[in-house]
C-alpha cells in the first residue's frame, strides 16, 4: 500500500532523496567519529598519557561502556562539565536513532520511487554542496551554531583550566570538522557514482526487449479494441437484419388482408 502511495506521488518521493539523503550522510560521517580510535589519537594528537586517558574514558563513557560514577572517578570532572557529558551521550543516543530511521526511510525511497537514481545522485551533488559551504564558513561559526543547536545557551563553555580544555583544544575541535567533512564529502561521491552507474545501467537496458514488451502490450490492447469493435458491428448488422425480416412479415401480412 505504502509503495503504490510513493510511485503515484513520486515527485514528493524524489524531493524527500533530495532532502533525507544529504542529512542521512552528514550525520553517518559525524556518526564514524566514535568508533574511530586510531583517528581519534591522530586527531588529538595528547601531549601526555594522561590527556589520551582522560579522553579514552570519556569516550567509553559516551559509548556506554561505562557509567557516570566510574567516569567521575576517573576524570576530575566538575558538574558542569559532567552535565555536558550527559548532554552529549544523550544526543549520540538520538543521533544513531536518527542514522538507522533515516537509513530505512532512504533505502525505501531509493527502492520504489521511480528515477530515483537521478534524485541519489543530485543530492549527492547537494551535500557536497553543504560541505564546501561548511569548509568556506568561519570555523568559530561552525562551532558556535553547531552547539547552539544541539545544547542549551552557555551549557557548553568551559574555563580554560577545566579538564575539556585541557583534552580539547581548538586545534581538535579543528581536526575534526575536517574529518567529518571529508568523511561526507567522500560518501557523497561514492553515491554519486553508484547513481551514476546505476543511470547509464537504466539507459544501457536492451532496446529490443522494451519494444517487444510495449510491442506485446499494445497488441494486446488492440486486439481487446478489435474484439470490442467486430462485437458492436456483429450486433448492429444483427438487429439490422431483425428490423427487415420484421418490417417484410409486416408487408406481408398487410398484402394478405
Amino acid at each position: 500500500m505504502a509503495h503504490k502511495f510513493v510511485k503515484k506521488h513520486h515527485r514528493i518521493g524524489l524531493a524527500l532523496i533530495l532532502i533525507i539523503q544529504p542529512l542521512f550522510l552528514l550525520l553517518f560521517s559525524i556518526g564514524t567519529l566514535f568508533y574511530t580510535e586510531d583517528a581519534h589519537y591522530r586527531l588529538l594528537k595528547p601531549e601526555t598519557g594522561q590527556e589520551w586517558a582522560y579522553h579514552e574514558n570519556m569516550m567509553d563513557y559516551l559509548k556506554g561502556s561505562i557509567s557516570q560514577e566510574t567516569v567521575q572517578l576517573s576524570v576530575p570532572l566538575t558538574p558542569a562539565e559532567a552535565a555536558h557529558l550527559q548532554d552529549v551521550r544523550n544526543r549520540i543516543v538520538w543521533l544513531q536513532i536518527a542514522i538507522i530511521v533515516g537509513l530505512i526511510v532512504l533505502l525505501a525511497l531509493l527502492w520504489f520511487v521511480p528515477h530515483s537514481s537521478h534524485a541519489s545522485m543530485w543530492a549527492s551533488f547537494i551535500g557536497l554542496g553543504i560541505s564546501a559551504l561548511i569548509l568556506i564558513l568561519p570555523f568559530q561559526l561552525v562551532f558556535t551554531a553547531f552547539h547552539s543547536l544541539f545544547f542549551k545557551a552557555h551549557t557548553w563553555m568551559f574555563p580554560p583550566d577545566s579538564v575539556f580544555m585541557f583534552v580539547y583544544g581548538r586545534g581538535f575541535w579543528q581536526a575534526i570538522v575536517g574529518w567529518i567533512l571529508a568523511v561526507n564529502a567522500l560518501l557523497n561521491l561514492i553515491v554519486a557514482l553508484i547513481a551514476w552507474w546505476s543511470c547509464r545501467h537504466a539507459e544501457t537496458v536492451p532496446v529490443r526487449k522494451l519494444h517487444r514488451h510495449e510491442k506485446d502490450s499494445s497488441h494486446e490492447v488492440e486486439h481487446h479494441n478489435n474484439r470490442s469493435r467486430r462485437r458492436k458491428k456483429f450486433q448492429f448488422h444483427k438487429r439490422k437484419r431483425q428490423y427487415r425480416v420484421k418490417k417484410r412479415a409486416k408487408a406481408r401480412r398487410v398484402k394478405r388482408r
